[in-house]
């Protein structure tokens, strides 16, 4: 997986994708909007879709501006339509083994308990199983949240496996140490590695949804799992004593 995780600094971005050794170098932004309510259908700058007046929580960016990178299979084939307000992820090629994003300047201190989420469209050709959003904080380190794809279908939010929360992601690049959810300084969409299979899909929202029974419920049973294996190293720790 050598285009996973590479990142991009606030002001320059310079990526060099291994096939081809193409080096891309721009000192553009993204445009984000932390917090920020999504616009009604009557606003001239919402999606077109109208299911986003009706999604959950609020805005983590403003899908109104290109990609600033993208690596992999979504290289050139990832794009952002801003007339619409919606990520597209589907063509000839584009695969699970990629990704794309931005830079942004987040402030989430105060949502930690709040879970990401995507509003998102699946279309008949997708054959992909999941898909992973990064965030990256001023440090370096990076937290990654992982969905389970749905059925092709309508417009529906999925919120990230076992429930994960900011505070808590599905996974941290450096275990020993969280989040900054103060300084947030990039997003990614990423493919889950699984393989070559047909990638389509449209994301209109990168949400933040507060926690709901449903959410609590995953949490409480990741709770309990966490607790049973750390009994069981303990038990096979002892055994060997």
């Amino acid at each position: 997986m050598a285009f996973a995780h590479r990142w991009v600094s606030f002001r320059l971005f310079a990526l060099a994708v291994a096939t081809g050794g193409v080096f891309v170098s721009t000192v553009a932004s993204c445009r984000f909007r932390e917090g920020a309510a999504l616009a009604s259908p009557q606003s001239p700058a919402a999606p077109v879709n109208p299911v986003a007046s009706a999604m959950p929580g609020k805005a983590l960016v403003a899908l109104d501006s290109p990609f600033l990178f993208a690596y992999g299979t979504w290289q050139d084939k990832a794009r952002i339509d801003i007339e619409k307000g919606v990520v597209v992820l589907r063509g000839a090629g584009i695969t699970p083994r990629g990704g794309a994003g931005c830079n942004a300047a987040l402030n989430l201190s105060g949502a930690g308990a709040d879970s990401p989420a995507l509003s998102l469209r699946v279309g008949a050709a997708n054959r992909a199983p999941g898909l992973r959003l990064l965030l990256r904080d001023a440090s370096g380190q990076t937290a990654t949240f992982n969905f389970t794809l749905p059925k092709p279908g309508g417009w529906q939010v999925v919120t990230p496996e076992n429930g994960a929360s900011f505070a808590r992601p599905n996974s941290l690049d450096k275990a020993d140490r969280a989040l900054d959810l103060k300084q947030v300084m990039q997003w990614q969409l990423s493919g889950d590695w699984s393989g070559d299979n047909a990638l389509d899909v449209e994301v209109n929202g990168l949400l933040r949804v507060a926690p709901n029974a449903d959410l609590m419920a995953l949490r409480a049973a990741q709770d309990r799992d966490d607790a049973a294996q750390k009994a069981k190293i303990h038990d096979e720790q002892e055994a060997l004593r």
